[in-house]
């Protein structure tokens, strides 16, 4: 008989301590708003508790001891924190914590829960003798609602900003795709710039070019000029003579 009481007390402190925390509420921040596998994300937890006061037991101390975050579907610990929360009745606590982002859980989402460490003191009178019980109970519960975060896996990252990409690249919703430019321009920083080409040089390609044609051309006029004030020279020393 004592067992029978003794397993419906454990499971009336259970639902208990579940009823005591009223509300919760997780918020959670990556760096740039955005949440890559890999990286650090920082939570931030607020603790609403309800009245500490049943028509069966009176709780006398409630501290929560550990806060943490899990993933859902491999119950990892995503961020934990150890420390002492204490709480009065209809009391409201904010926490922070941080850790590193897993990779999600089924495409780009991740599904997680926060879990608490909770140490109660409480007491209650016997139904028959009215003599009075002190206890002290530590469990530990975990959100019933499921939490989403959007997360990119690290094998869609293929960069981060444009500095990781290609001079003909920039970084585009994290893949580094080619940048459209004219012709005759080309890329410097990862921008399209018009190309300064010489007299003799065409632009193609994105590059100056060689031009071979004028190249031949002005040579050949440079070879006529030179023989044409070769011949004049020689005139000029005949006449002298």
């Amino acid at each position: 008989m004592k067992k029978i009481f003794f397993l419906i007390f454990i499971i009336l402190i259970i639902i208990t301590t579940q009823n005591v925390l009223a509300a919760y509420n997780v918020e959670y921040h990556c760096q740039n708003d955005i949440c890559i596998e890999g990286d650090t994300v920082e939570f931030g937890v607020t603790l609403t508790s309800d009245s500490f006061y049943r028509d069966d037991i009176t709780i006398d101390s409630l501290e929560y001891t550990q806060v943490s975050i899990k993933d859902k579907q491999y119950d990892i610990v995503i961020a934990r924190k150890d420390e002492s929360i204490k709480f009065s009745s209809y009391d409201t606590k904010k926490t922070t914590l941080s850790g590193i982002i897993p990779p999600p859980t089924k495409g780009h989402d991740l599904y997680f829960v926060p879990c608490f460490s909770i140490t109660m003191i409480y007491h209650f009178y016997g139904s028959y003798t009215y003599d009075r019980y002190d206890k002290t109970e530590s469990s530990t519960i975990c959100g019933q609602d499921t939490l989403t975060m959007k997360v990119y896996p690290l094998s869609e990252i293929e960069c981060r900003n444009t500095g990781n990409c290609k001079e003909d690249e920039h970084c585009l919703d994290f893949k580094c795709k080619k940048i459209i430019c004219e012709d005759n321009q080309g890329y410097e920083n990862h921008e399209c710039k018009n190309l300064k080409c010489t007299f003799f040089q065409n632009a193609k390609n994105h590059r100056c070019e060689m031009n071979y044609l004028f190249v031949i051309i002005g040579s050949i006029i440079l070879i006529i000029f030179g023989i044409l004030i070769f011949f004049k020279i020689n005139r000029r020393k005949r006449h002298k003579k």
